[in-house]
């Protein structure tokens, strides 16, 4: 068991540098229709990380995805284990932050990889909080997971896509003022 969130949980596939994210395909419930907002199925969530593949700016990506696995209650997205610590875990004092940790440095590579993931991926990740970024343990440089709540702006009116963008820039600044306490 490696972490969990609000939709599945995170297993490492002992040591081949891979884990599994569990999760339970909640569009298939029964009370579906009556939830607010469901966030990805798990195939979508998968879709939408291979699409990241390939995208790295300032040392700053998500994780490589390997497959997507969707049975009929849960799905299963299997993807790189990443050899870093999670943000909300190192503000919350859980974990270290690792050495050679920059809060410039830090953002200046988040922010253009934001950018980019808008501009040439055209996803909105749409749930940028400190749980979502991990911390290389190694370079110190942000890795964003979970895009579980991520849109494709391609199929979405102008003012929708404007509007995802606006949400994940404002989640960015509300995310460097938690992190402030980190500049060292």
């Amino acid at each position: 068991f490696i972490d969990e969130g609000g939709a599945g949980k995170v297993f490492a596939l002992g040591s081949t540098g891979f884990c599994v994210k569990l999760m339970e395909n909640r569009h298939e419930r029964p009370d579906a229709n009556k939830k607010y907002d469901l966030g990805n199925t798990p195939k979508e969530e998968g879709r939408l990380l291979k699409h990241m593949a390939g995208l790295t700016v300032h040392g700053t990506r998500a994780p490589y995805h390997v497959d997507t696995l969707v049975g009929p209650t849960h799905g299963a997205l299997i993807m790189e284990q990443l050899p870093a610590v999670n943000l909300k875990k190192v503000l919350d004092g859980n974990q270290p932050l690792p050495k050679h940790f920059s809060f410039d440095t830090f953002f200046d590579s988040l922010e253009p990889y934001i950018n980019a993931m808008h501009e040439s991926r055209h996803i909105a990740h749409g749930d940028l909080f400190a749980r979502n970024i991990m911390i290389d343990e190694t370079t110190a440089l942000p890795y964003l997971i979970d895009f579980g709540r991520s849109c494709d702006l391609r199929q979405c009116s102008e003012e929708k896509s404007a509007t995802l963008i606006r949400q994940d820039w404002n989640q960015l600044d509300a995310l460097t003022r938690e992190t402030e306490k980190l500049r060292k």
